[in-house]
């Protein structure tokens, strides 16, 4: 998920999206990767916070 999108921030789609399957696995995936947005991503019930600058470590979070 990243946290700019075109209809609705990222943030409040992974809220709504937990809000109605509590078993999803949020990774998001954002160029803002300040402690604000960690924080907010952490509260929306996001998994992770990578940040686009380094995708590598994605890897070892989707290979399960």
């Amino acid at each position: 998920m990243d946290v700019e999108m075109k209809r609705m921030d990222g943030l409040k789609a992974t809220s709504d999206l937990m809000s109605r399957h509590p078993e999803a696995r949020v990774i998001i995936v954002t160029k803002h990767a300040d402690m604000q947005t960690r924080l907010a991503a952490s509260e929306s019930g996001a998994r992770f916070l990578i940040g686009k600058e380094d995708l590598l470590s994605l890897l070892p979070l989707i290979q399960d």
